[in-house]
């Protein structure tokens, strides 16, 4: 599973996968808590390997998510994107970065475009294998044709606000 997990929340507090589990479990916490227990969560960055149910559960979770980035260890997939946007996730999402992805396809890429009205960056696609050099081309002369704000182009980053 995930080692830890931390996030800044509007408290600017950092807290941990496992801190947070302990918390689900606990009588004493409100209900919304025990349903969303990353409620706060505006930032995730995930660079270790993890699952595709921890990344459901921590995207789900997070109702107020505007930023994430898995590293090339996350097993993300079409399955996932869909099985997320299924649960009303990423409503809040402005930047999605996923860097080379081996599962992830163009059928992805227009949910999340389709389901993410705040959606202004989805980056790293030159690094999915699912997506070929045709397709890229070809949802970047679309994007620009419909003058979607959706950038493409911009890179990696861990400092990333």
């Amino acid at each position: 599973m995930v080692d830890r997990v931390r996030y800044d929340c509007h408290e600017g507090r950092v807290y941990s996968y496992e801190e947070e589990k302990e918390n689900y479990t606990n009588q004493n916490i409100a209900v919304e808590n025990r349903k969303r227990p990353f409620r706060h969560l505006e930032n995730l960055i995930c660079i270790s390997e993890t699952a595709p149910n921890v990344i459901e559960f921590l995207l789900v979770s997070a109702d107020k998510l505007k930023r994430i980035q898995f590293g090339s260890t996350a097993w993300f997939n079409d399955t996932t994107v869909t099985n997320i946007l299924a649960r009303g996730a990423l409503k809040k999402i402005e930047e999605i970065r996923i860097l080379r992805s081996y599962e992830l396809t163009m059928r992805a890429v227009n949910q999340l475009i389709i389901e993410c009205p705040n959606l202004i960056l989805l980056s790293e696609m030159d690094g999915w294998e699912g997506i070929s050099e045709e397709e890229l081309r070809g949802l970047r002369r679309r994007i620009k044709e419909e003058n979607l704000d959706l950038d493409t182009f911009s890179t990696w980053s861990v400092t990333s606000s």
